[in-house]
């Protein structure tokens, strides 16, 4: 890793430890605020660069305190909306199960420090036309609708109600199911999962991100303080379980990337591989990269001539398995498919067409030279790219 790379991991580590550490010489913490801020990590960034003798007269480290304590107010505004809906279920018999970072921020030093977007809870299905009831009449706002979760906001705070844990055109899902087949009861309504499972969980929601456009820091950060804040993980246990969905290699070579960036150990190919493209990534990836990988899919199912056209039409045409998530009511009414081509062809050309610009500008790039050195990689590292259930591994 170059010095911007092992000074960002650096400050992370610093923050997560509260220890302080020396910094490459030729660290700019300047140069460093432009990757720091795509990958969504301000706060641990400012807290590691205190501890580390960074001077707080830097003009990024002034947009990083700002930032710092915004984050402050916007952590504590979700734990306690967090609170009030987690009583409301209580209140009406629903069972629950918070998930990924309203899961994670309890084992970060102080919850800010673990930037969170949404809240993920899980409810059960069958309760949810109760739930969608309740959240109305207490002024929750529904704002979109996927194949499993719901959208709702209320007082600045954006909750995605799962009624399963990822999408069952994921080829994972059939490995968690709807998520409550793994589910203990902690108390009253409340459930969680055990230790193994939930890192499990976040293993595979790693890897779905990391096939479909790329995943970044904060979410490498996770599995470390995952494990930091669980010296008793049973990986006996996770191991057969990740053998099950071919991701062991995969895994050792993620937790080998977790010690170079955290631990000073020395890389490896597959960690240089792996910690390049998260850098690379931004948050949640990049369009670039969703373009390869989707070509490296097509491949699979069609001539590597033939899948630069079908990424085109997917602009417009997704297959039944995309556009159910779109529109969910294809679900019960399928028939109604090529109805809901036309309207998506319009809704991208009316809504988003400078999003289109530019997916057609990255498709243009996606050549069999790129996807091959993006399959080439995948293997290197012990991953299988292909994510949908339409593809292998499905």
């Amino acid at each position: 890793m170059n010095s911007i790379k092992t000074g960002i991991a650096t400050l992370i580590t610093s923050a997560i430890t509260s220890k302080s550490y020396p910094l490459p010489a030729d660290f700019d913490i300047d140069e460093a605020y432009k990757t720091i801020k795509r990958h969504h990590i301000t706060t641990l960034a400012y807290v590691g660069a205190v501890n580390c003798g960074v001077p707080k007269t830097a003009e990024s480290m002034q947009q990083m305190f700002r930032r710092y304590f915004e984050e402050i107010e916007k952590s504590d505004r979700q734990q306690k909306e967090i609170r009030i809906l987690c009583d409301i279920f209580e209140q009406n018999g629903i069972d629950y199960m918070c998930l990924k970072g309203a899961n994670m921020k309890q084992f970060y030093p102080a919850p800010e420090l673990r930037k969170m977007g949404d809240v993920d809870i899980l409810v059960r299905e069958s309760d949810y036309p109760r739930v969608e009831k309740i959240l109305e009449s207490l002024d929750y706002q529904n704002i979109s609708k996927y194949d499993h979760h719901l959208s709702w906001t209320k007082n600045k705070v954006l909750f995605e109600i799962h009624i399963r844990v990822m999408s069952r055109w994921i080829k994972y899902y059939s490995y968690f199911g709807d998520g409550w087949q793994r589910a203990k009861n902690l108390s009253g309504h409340c459930y969680v999962m055990s230790p193994e499972d939930e890192y499990i969980f976040l293993f595979i929601h790693f890897v779905k991100h990391y096939c479909i456009s790329g995943i970044g820091f904060r979410h490498i950060t996770d599995l470390w303080v995952f494990r930091k804040s669980h010296p008793g993980l049973d990986d006996s246990y996770i191991s057969n379980e990740l053998e099950k969905l071919n991701l062991v290699e995969f895994h050792k070579n993620v937790l080998q990337t977790v010690s170079v960036m955290f631990d000073n150990q020395q890389p490896t190919e597959a960690t240089e591989i792996i910690s390049d493209f998260i850098f690379n990534s931004g948050s949640w990836g990049t369009l670039t990269s969703k373009s390869v990988a989707k070509g490296a899919e097509l491949k699979v199912k069609n001539s590597s001539k033939s899948a630069r056209l079908q990424m085109i039409l997917y602009v417009f045409f997704l297959p039944y398995s995309g556009m159910r998530v779109t529109y969910p009511i294809l679900e019960k009414y399928p028939v109604l498919l090529p109805f809901y081509w036309v309207k998506r062809a319009f809704d991208v050309l009316r809504l988003r067409r400078k999003n289109v610009g530019m997916r057609f500008k990255e498709i243009s790039r996606t050549t069999p030279e790129r996807v091959t050195a993006y399959e080439s990689a995948m293997k290197k590292i012990g991953l299988d790219y292909t994510i949908s259930e339409n593809f292998k591994g499905a």
